[in-house]
């Protein structure tokens, strides 16, 4: 599953927000939202995938994939 949380423009990447407890924690709501339990004391990650985090798509936006673990 995919879900779009946040947008960082190119001009402020690599920025220093992308990399913040806010952004885990807007995952963890959209999570609630979607009615997705997550396992308390599994793993989280971050991928920097070539190319969608390292050029911007046509909105001038990046994407950095954020993986939770969900019951």
């Amino acid at each position: 599953m995919s879900v779009k949380i946040k947008e960082i423009k190119k001009e402020s990447h690599p920025a220093t927000d992308f990399y913040t407890m806010e952004t885990h924690n807007m995952c963890l709501d959209k999570l609630k939202i979607l009615d997705l339990n997550r396992y308390e004391d599994h793993w989280c990650f971050e991928r920097y995938q070539c190319p969608r985090f390292t050029s911007p798509d046509e909105n001038g936006n990046v994407i950095l994939d954020y993986g939770i673990s969900i019951k």
